[in-house]
């Protein structure tokens, strides 16, 4: 369906998890050049991608694209911190903080997001009290959206052992 671009921008991550990334591109840009809600998913990606092989220039300005068709995009906001190097007095911090003020219009996950980047900010810039002060919040809430037992879950390692024993294997 190489009109779909909501089928190119999964086509898309899947690429990438294989490892294709020059197929991954194209795949994204082609979601990017069809209508729907998957453009702003498909440029951050392609964003990302193009930064984690190294190609930082093309990724820059596939953020700086992205600035301007979506100015409003935290997921963008949260993604290009981390392919970035943050400097004393960098607009994007204050633009960062502006976000975690807005903590009661954000969901969990987009509080979690802009902490962390908040934390990387601070700690690009030398600023340790800052950086995990953001670190230790994002933290704290990302720990509230699991469940964990430890002693529940030395049970179950427990009893994997024992249906496992070493002369079995």
């Amino acid at each position: 369906a190489p009109k779909d671009g909501s089928i190119q921008y999964r086509l898309g991550e899947v690429l990438q998890a294989l490892g294709q990334t020059e197929a991954a591109l194209d795949a994204y840009r082609a979601a990017a050049d069809t209508p729907g809600r998957h453009v702003e998913d498909a440029l951050i990606d392609c964003a990302i991608t193009l930064w984690e092989c190294g190609r930082q220039q093309e990724a820059r300005v596939t953020f700086e694209q992205i600035f301007v068709r979506f100015p409003g995009s935290l997921r963008a906001r949260v993604a290009h911190a981390d392919c970035k190097t943050f400097v004393p007095g960098d607009p994007d911090i204050e633009a960062l903080e502006v976000l975690a003020d807005a903590q009661l219009r954000l969901d969990v996950s987009q509080q979690i997001g802009v902490h962390f980047a908040l934390s990387k900010a601070y700690f690009d810039i030398c600023d340790g009290a800052h950086a995990f002060a953001h670190l230790e919040t994002a933290n704290r809430l990302k720990r509230g959206t699991f469940n964990y037992d430890s002693a529940h879950t030395s049970a179950w390692l427990r009893q994997i052992a024992e249906a496992f024993p070493a002369p079995l294997l």
